[in-house]
Protein backbone atom coordinates (compact mmCIF):
# COMPACT_ATOMS: atom_id res chain seq x y z
CA UNK A 1 0.00 0.00 0.00
CA UNK A 2 1.20 3.30 -0.78
CA UNK A 3 0.64 6.95 0.73
CA UNK A 4 -2.68 8.64 0.25
CA UNK A 5 -3.12 11.58 -1.87
CA UNK A 6 -5.49 14.13 -3.31
CA UNK A 7 -5.17 14.75 -7.04
CA UNK A 8 -3.10 17.73 -6.34
CA UNK A 9 -0.61 15.87 -4.64
CA UNK A 10 -0.63 12.73 -6.95
CA UNK A 11 0.07 15.02 -10.62
CA UNK A 12 2.84 16.60 -8.66
CA UNK A 13 4.66 12.95 -7.67
CA UNK A 14 4.24 11.24 -11.18
CA UNK A 15 4.53 14.81 -13.00
CA UNK A 16 1.23 15.14 -14.84
CA UNK A 17 -0.99 17.64 -14.72
CA UNK A 18 -5.11 17.15 -12.74
CA UNK A 19 -6.80 17.26 -16.15
CA UNK A 20 -4.66 13.92 -16.55
CA UNK A 21 -5.59 12.18 -13.77
CA UNK A 22 -9.16 12.76 -14.41
CA UNK A 23 -9.17 11.90 -17.87
CA UNK A 24 -7.37 8.46 -16.36
CA UNK A 25 -10.28 8.16 -14.02
CA UNK A 26 -12.58 7.55 -16.83
CA UNK A 27 -10.61 4.23 -17.79
CA UNK A 28 -11.25 1.08 -17.12
CA UNK A 29 -9.12 0.13 -13.67
CA UNK A 30 -8.16 3.29 -12.58
CA UNK A 31 -7.28 2.89 -9.09
CA UNK A 32 -9.40 5.51 -6.55
CA UNK A 33 -11.42 6.04 -3.88
CA UNK A 34 -14.32 8.49 -4.35
CA UNK A 35 -14.56 11.07 -1.92
CA UNK A 36 -17.59 10.54 0.72
CA UNK A 37 -19.74 13.01 0.06
CA UNK A 38 -20.42 15.65 -3.04
CA UNK A 39 -17.39 17.96 -3.45
CA UNK A 40 -15.17 16.28 -1.47
CA UNK A 41 -11.85 14.75 -2.72
CA UNK A 42 -10.84 11.70 -4.32
CA UNK A 43 -8.08 10.25 -2.42
CA UNK A 44 -5.45 8.06 -4.28
CA UNK A 45 -2.92 5.44 -3.26
CA UNK A 46 0.22 6.12 -5.18
CA UNK A 47 1.66 2.42 -5.27
CA UNK A 48 -2.00 1.17 -6.83
CA UNK A 49 -2.27 4.31 -9.16
CA UNK A 50 1.56 3.62 -10.29
CA UNK A 51 1.30 0.20 -10.90
CA UNK A 52 -2.16 0.83 -12.84
CA UNK A 53 0.00 3.36 -14.83
CA UNK A 54 2.96 1.13 -15.58
CA UNK A 55 0.37 -1.68 -16.96
CA UNK A 56 -0.68 0.93 -19.37
CA UNK A 57 1.97 2.17 -20.67
CA UNK A 58 3.59 -1.34 -21.25
CA UNK A 59 -0.02 -2.39 -22.86
CA UNK A 60 0.66 0.55 -25.03
CA UNK A 61 4.56 -0.32 -25.93
CA UNK A 62 2.83 -3.99 -26.46
CA UNK A 63 0.49 -2.73 -29.03
CA UNK A 64 3.29 -0.60 -30.77
CA UNK A 65 5.72 -3.57 -30.83
CA UNK A 66 2.52 -5.40 -32.76
CA UNK A 67 1.84 -2.87 -35.25
CA UNK A 68 5.30 -2.56 -35.87
CA UNK A 69 5.27 -6.75 -35.90
CA UNK A 70 2.70 -6.62 -38.66
CA UNK A 71 4.15 -4.00 -40.65
CA UNK A 72 7.37 -5.77 -41.22
CA UNK A 73 5.30 -8.72 -42.10
CA UNK A 74 3.02 -7.22 -44.50
CA UNK A 75 6.53 -5.11 -46.20
CA UNK A 76 7.99 -8.91 -46.26
CA UNK A 77 5.26 -10.44 -47.77
CA UNK A 78 4.84 -7.63 -50.36
CA UNK A 79 8.65 -7.89 -51.54
CA UNK A 80 8.06 -11.88 -51.73
CA UNK A 81 5.37 -11.13 -54.33
CA UNK A 82 7.28 -8.55 -56.03
CA UNK A 83 10.25 -10.60 -56.21
CA UNK A 84 7.72 -13.91 -57.29
CA UNK A 85 6.49 -11.22 -59.87
CA UNK A 86 9.93 -10.28 -61.04
CA UNK A 87 10.50 -14.57 -61.58
CA UNK A 88 6.90 -14.61 -63.76
CA UNK A 89 5.76 -17.00 -61.08
CA UNK A 90 2.19 -14.65 -60.42
CA UNK A 91 -0.53 -14.91 -62.61
CA UNK A 92 -2.95 -11.97 -63.19
CA UNK A 93 -6.23 -13.42 -62.16
CA UNK A 94 -8.04 -11.26 -64.68
CA UNK A 95 -6.05 -12.23 -67.62
CA UNK A 96 -6.37 -15.99 -66.33
CA UNK A 97 -9.97 -15.62 -66.27
CA UNK A 98 -10.15 -13.86 -69.88
CA UNK A 99 -8.07 -16.51 -71.46
CA UNK A 100 -10.13 -18.93 -69.54
CA UNK A 101 -13.12 -17.72 -71.05
CA UNK A 102 -11.56 -17.05 -74.26
CA UNK A 103 -10.94 -21.26 -74.50
CA UNK A 104 -14.00 -22.46 -73.54
CA UNK A 105 -15.79 -20.23 -76.06
CA UNK A 106 -13.38 -21.29 -78.66
CA UNK A 107 -13.77 -24.68 -77.22
CA UNK A 108 -17.32 -24.25 -77.78
CA UNK A 109 -17.35 -23.33 -81.39
CA UNK A 110 -14.97 -25.43 -82.38
CA UNK A 111 -16.84 -28.64 -81.14
CA UNK A 112 -20.15 -27.58 -82.31
CA UNK A 113 -18.39 -27.29 -85.79
CA UNK A 114 -18.02 -30.41 -85.99
CA UNK A 115 -21.04 -31.93 -87.37
CA UNK A 116 -21.46 -29.71 -90.44
CA UNK A 117 -17.50 -30.91 -91.40
CA UNK A 118 -18.54 -34.56 -90.81
CA UNK A 119 -21.84 -34.75 -92.18
CA UNK A 120 -21.55 -35.07 -96.09
CA UNK A 121 -18.77 -38.01 -95.54
CA UNK A 122 -20.93 -40.06 -92.67
CA UNK A 123 -24.40 -39.80 -94.30
CA UNK A 124 -23.19 -43.05 -96.72
CA UNK A 125 -21.55 -44.24 -93.83
CA UNK A 126 -23.18 -47.67 -92.58
CA UNK A 127 -20.77 -48.82 -90.28
CA UNK A 128 -20.25 -47.57 -86.68
CA UNK A 129 -16.88 -48.28 -86.04
CA UNK A 130 -16.13 -46.33 -88.93
CA UNK A 131 -18.50 -43.42 -87.71
CA UNK A 132 -17.32 -43.41 -84.42
CA UNK A 133 -13.08 -43.11 -85.91
CA UNK A 134 -14.80 -39.79 -88.32
CA UNK A 135 -16.01 -37.95 -85.01
CA UNK A 136 -13.20 -39.25 -82.81
CA UNK A 137 -10.57 -37.52 -85.37
CA UNK A 138 -12.53 -34.76 -86.00
CA UNK A 139 -12.96 -33.95 -81.77
CA UNK A 140 -8.99 -34.83 -80.97
CA UNK A 141 -8.36 -32.33 -84.42
CA UNK A 142 -10.35 -29.37 -82.58
CA UNK A 143 -9.05 -30.23 -79.42
CA UNK A 144 -5.34 -30.43 -80.16
CA UNK A 145 -5.32 -26.78 -82.25
CA UNK A 146 -7.44 -25.59 -79.21
CA UNK A 147 -4.11 -26.83 -77.23
CA UNK A 148 -1.51 -25.55 -79.66
CA UNK A 149 -3.00 -21.91 -79.89
CA UNK A 150 -3.53 -20.94 -76.15
CA UNK A 151 0.70 -22.89 -75.61
CA UNK A 152 1.54 -20.26 -78.29
CA UNK A 153 -0.22 -17.72 -76.65
CA UNK A 154 1.22 -19.10 -73.20
CA UNK A 155 5.00 -18.69 -74.97
CA UNK A 156 3.95 -15.44 -75.92
CA UNK A 157 3.50 -13.82 -72.99
CA UNK A 158 6.37 -15.88 -71.51
CA UNK A 159 8.72 -13.99 -74.03
CA UNK A 160 6.70 -10.61 -72.97
CA UNK A 161 7.20 -10.96 -69.41
CA UNK A 162 11.02 -11.92 -70.04
CA UNK A 163 11.08 -8.66 -72.07
CA UNK A 164 9.38 -7.02 -69.08
CA UNK A 165 11.59 -8.13 -66.32
CA UNK A 166 14.87 -7.36 -68.44
CA UNK A 167 14.09 -3.87 -69.36
CA UNK A 168 13.48 -3.10 -65.61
Amino acid sequence: MGRQVSKVELAEILGVSERSLSSWQMEPGFPFEPGELRGQENIYDTARVIQWWLQRELGKASSAELERQRLTSAQADLKQLELARARGRVVDAAGAAAAARRCARETRDRLLDVPARVALPLASERNPAAVQQVLEKEIRGALTALVERFDAEASAADVNATEDIDAT
